[in-house]
């Protein structure tokens, strides 16, 4: 006959008897444990419940625990067949040893399943599954409710384990549905098994879906998935999840549909990032950021669009960062690493590897000392333990390093200021690195700046005003250059308050005077770059005479235009020559050169080399080159043109100024030949008479949307590429980047 076991506070169980059960039980027996009420067993083997004979599926055992249970030394709770269990909210089920729960289906066929329904607390100590199936059957199943917190403590305290098990399902068909917290990782085994997390998270450890065809919801937060063999449908969900593999595996996350992925026919759903195994991989990003993890084996990792981080194990491995800033990282080594970003080919990283990186701007060192090397381009390198030699070469390169800047001291080095000692005070972190070309030092707290140079050609564009010109009149423009290509912001001192600086125009703020007032002002100019370099100088700006004797009455006292002695109205005030500005035709040369024009329509050519060009007023040509330019068109209607094979690490030019209302953007039409359909479109495109871009040729967005979307701007990162097939399935080519949220079409391009 069945018994109700009710336990009250005042009817509390406890025992220090070993290998004695706190309070047995049979089958068909019912428990409920009040709010404040305690089962304890302290003895050595001894459970805190223990359903000693099985039950039916039919009628399983039933538990309600609003209070404690708990075992020192073994399961809390340890049932020998089909449970029904519920925790409330109160509810606290414990062990200090050994797993909260041992559920062990009866030996009776088709009985076993257990149901748990937790909005309590359920923790292990000991780093065994908190909640754990013992059976060997597949027709023993586990639904499970938690609305609560699940715990392995042990995982809590060693996070990065990921493998110590809250629960350990059955071999059937298990769903779990999550709307609290699981901290560790939890095992679903064989069958058709179903993870509903849209709603819960799961620290500390994988959800393993194991064999079978299963489905997995994650939730807001960062979880992560190991499929198994089988068809499974896995969904991230929000937050940063990733999809780990165990064979062999190929993944592209830019597909949305079911793709064999080597251990079975999977769909991935809002998935950011990617582990592979101990083969070989290829692993394929989508156009956000992700993370693609080679592990071993000779691996191919490919981020496409996004800020990617690609980390290649140890193999021979080809990664290709795609569009976006993208980094590769060997922080899993444990030997120092030889990378050399200019390198196109194969290049020995370490012992018996080999990468091929493409497209990839910063690179991670592992935990001895490191050699890393950049190219051209703007790179991050970051050392890493070890005693490290990091080389930005060209481009404004940046180190980084894991603690605050007060715990490094930084010594200049001989060289033309450019290398410099960064020692770590702190034993076994970052050790002692060795930089040059290397701009800024990134610390936990601060970026410091560890050379600057002041802005050069501090000047006006002209050194006089009339005396009627009206105030609020910009009379000159204030240039400089800065061989570091910062931007620079400018100041004037003048003591009579008659002129200001706005932006970089020189503005009359009063009425002059020549017979009455000063011939000439003393101004003080300052240039301060983007870090606090200063550069001042003090010029004279003068004023000049204006004749402003009546004319003389007409001859034969005509009072009409063009009258006696033909004389014009207007004619012969002053007897000077109209003057204009005068336009400037400024070529640079292989290195990084700056250039300004003043205010006339210059033409300035950058050609090789990483230049800045700066057109100030006038209509102004701008040719970059090669190299990685940063153009300033000024005021004025400008053109900017691009005339050079596009390399998104050699050769993508930044437009600082573009104005959508008054600028050009002209394409050397030679560029696009390979492009059959584009090119006979466009062929005819000379600068003397350009070509206009057709509509259809051009689109905005983060990629291309049919076939003849050659040309896309992105609104939200500001870059300008080339896609030569028009469709998105190749990665595009950024040709240039401008300001964010501009308003282009293809009415700003023609070919030339």
């Amino acid at each position: 006959m069945a018994t109700t076991y009710i336990v009250t506070p005042q009817t509390s169980l406890e025992t220090t008897a070993d290998n004695t059960p706190a309070r047995p039980m049979d089958g068909a027996d019912l428990l409920f444990v009040d709010a404040g009420a305690y089962i304890k067993a302290n003895g050595a083997g001894s459970f805190g419940v223990y359903v000693q004979t099985a039950a039916t599926a039919a009628a399983p055992t039933s538990l309600t625990i609003n209070g404690e249970v708990y075992s020192k030394q073994d399961a809390a709770i340890a049932s020998a067949g089909p449970s029904h269990i519920v925790i409330g909210a109160g509810g606290n089920v414990h062990s200090d040893l050994n797993r909260a729960f041992s559920l062990k289906s009866s030996t009776v066929s088709l009985i076993g399943s257990s149901i748990i329904e937790n909005s309590g607390l359920v923790s292990g100590s000991d780093g065994a599954p908190v909640i754990a199936f013992s059976g060997d059957r597949s027709t023993d199943s586990l639904v499970l409710t938690n609305t609560g917190t699940i715990e392995n403590l042990v995982s809590v305290l060693h996070p990065d384990t990921m493998s110590l098990w809250s629960i350990y399902a059955s071999l059937g068909d298990d769903v779990i549905t999550n709307s609290g917290t699981i901290k560790g990782a939890i095992h679903l085994s064989n069958g058709n098994d179903t993870y509903h997390g849209e709603q819960g998270s799961v620290l500390f450890g994988y959800i393993f879906l194991g064999e079978g065809q299963d489905s997995a919801y994650g939730g807001a937060g960062t979880e992560v998935f190991l499929g198994g063999f089988g068809d499974d449908l896995i969904d991230g969900g929000g937050g940063l999840d990733t999809v780990a593999f165990d064979q062999a595996a190929t993944v592209d996350l830019r597909l949305t549909t079911a793709q064999n992925t080597g251990e079975g026919m999977d769909t991935l759903i809002h998935i950011e990032n990617l582990r592979g195994s101990d083969g070989k991989d290829t692993l394929i990003g989508d156009e956000g950021a992700n993370r693609l993890e080679g592990r071993h084996g000779d691996d191919t990792l490919t981020g496409n669009g996004g800020n990617d981080v690609l980390l290649p194990g140890a193999g021979n491995n080809v990664v290709d960062g795609g569009a976006g800033i993208d980094t590769v990282s060997y922080e899993d080594r444990t030997y120092g690493v030889i990378i050399d970003l200019s390198l196109a080919g194969p290049q020995a990283v370490g012992p018996n590897h080999t990468d091929t990186l493409q497209n990839i701007e910063n690179v991670i060192g592992g935990e001895a000392g490191d050699l890393l090397k950049g190219d051209a381009g703007d790179n991050v390198l970051t050392g890493g333990k070890g005693d490290d030699t990091l080389d930005g070469r060209g481009g404004v390169n940046t180190a980084v390093f894991s603690g605050k800047a007060a715990d490094y001291s930084i010594q200049s080095l001989e060289g033309g200021g450019l290398f410099f000692k960064v020692q770590d005070k702190v034993s076994g972190r970052d050790g002692t690195d060795t930089l040059s070309n290397i701009r800024f030092a990134q610390f936990a707290d601060k970026t410091l700046t560890l050379y600057n140079s002041p802005p050069d050609q501090l000047a006006l564009s002209a050194s006089s005003v009339a005396e009627n010109t009206p105030a609020g009149t910009t009379v000159a423009m204030v240039s400089a250059t800065d061989m570091d290509g910062d931007a620079i912001t400018y100041a004037l001192t003048d003591p009579t308050g008659t002129f200001k600086i706005d932006g970089t125009k020189l503005v009359l703020l009063k009425a002059l005077d020549y017979e009455t007032g000063p011939h000439a002002y003393e101004l003080t100019l300052m240039g301060v770059d983007s870090y606090g370099a200063t550069s001042v100088r003090t010029v004279t700006f003068a004023v000049t005479d204006v004749d402003d004797t009546p004319a003389p009455p007409p001859a034969n006292g005509g009072g009409s235009s063009g009258g006696g002695g033909g004389g014009s109205s207007g004619g012969g005030g002053g007897g000077g020559t109209p003057t204009g500005p005068v336009a400037l035709s400024l070529r640079g040369t292989s290195r990084a050169d700056r250039l300004t024009g003043a205010d006339g329509n210059d033409v300035i050519k950058g050609l090789a080399g990483n230049d800045v060009l700066k057109g100030l007023a006038g209509n102004d040509k701008l040719y970059g080159g090669a190299g990685k330019d940063v153009l300033y068109g000024g005021a004025g209607q400008d053109i900017f043109v691009f005339d050079a094979k596009f390399n998104k690490k050699t050769n993508l030019d930044k437009i600082a100024d573009f104005n959508v209302k008054d600028d050009t953007l002209w394409l050397e039409n030679s560029l696009f030949k390979a492009n059959k359909s584009l090119y006979a479109a466009i062929k005819k495109g000379s600068e003397a008479k350009p070509a206009k871009m057709a509509s259809k040729f051009f689109t905005v967005g983060d990629k291309a949307k049919d076939a003849n979307d050659f040309f896309i701007y992105d609104k939200k990162t500001g870059v300008l590429s080339y896609d030569a097939d028009g469709s998105g399935s190749k990665a595009a080519v950024e040709i240039a980047t401008l300001k964010k949220g501009l308003k282009l079409t293809e009415k700003d391009f023609f070919f030339v």
